[in-house]
């Protein structure tokens, strides 16, 4: 069964295969999966091992097999250095919620990729008179501030006497060294914008 925190081989080459394990969503009935491959050495090839976890590298779904490009698990699990930290990281519970705001852009890390999930929540009110209509989005990329838009929760409410409102989660795995902007865009009159939760999780 694919798990997260699983060692597996990256295969870059017909011979050679960069260390690492699973580090995120596994679908495909376990055949793919979102991994961290070591690379600066870090390499087993047919002939022996020869680790150094000094750079990693975060590929999203990945197909399992014994093609270049493609992970199958590790044969040999040979302990390098940190690689059970790193592992114990993987492994363990989601980091406390952090503070973010919106309107400030951020780099959640500038050594691993992160899984972030925020949860928005914008408020809508109308009258007969008039309604309102905004989202809040969640912008990613290495541009600072970002510029990208990866996820976005709206709402919109007109013509009659209401008060609605829209939440959902604004999630996205954010690169090594990427930023997020978390921000609010009014469309009609004076919605609520509301982060109502924050976490934050490096792979």
């Amino acid at each position: 069964m694919t798990q997260k925190g699983q060692p597996i081989l990256y295969r870059t080459s017909s011979s050679g295969y960069h260390a690492g394990y699973i580090a995120g969503n596994v679908t495909n009935g376990g055949n793919t999966a979102d991994l961290v491959a070591w690379t600066n050495g870090v390499q087993w090839e047919d002939t022996g091992n020869d680790y150094d976890t000094t750079i990693n590298i975060f590929h999203a779904a990945v197909d399992k097999g014994t093609s270049i490009g493609q992970w199958q698990d590790n044969p040999d699990p040979v302990d390098p250095p940190d690689l059970s930290s790193r592992l114990a990281a993987a492994l363990s519970p989601a980091s406390p919620s952090p503070a973010r705001a919106l309107g400030t852009a951020f780099q959640p890390s500038s050594t691993r990729p992160v899984a972030t999930s925020y949860s928005g929540r914008v408020s809508c009110t109308s009258t007969l008179l008039g309604g309102q209509a905004g989202r809040i989005e969640l912008l990613s990329d290495a541009a600072n501030p970002p510029t990208t838009v990866r996820a976005r929760v709206a709402c919109a409410l007109s013509g009659v006497v209401a008060t609605n409102g829209a939440e959902s989660p604004l999630a996205y795995i954010v690169p090594i060294g990427h930023y997020v902007l978390l921000q609010s865009v009014t469309e009609t009159g004076t919605p609520t914008y509301t982060l109502t939760s924050q976490v934050e999780s490096a792979l």
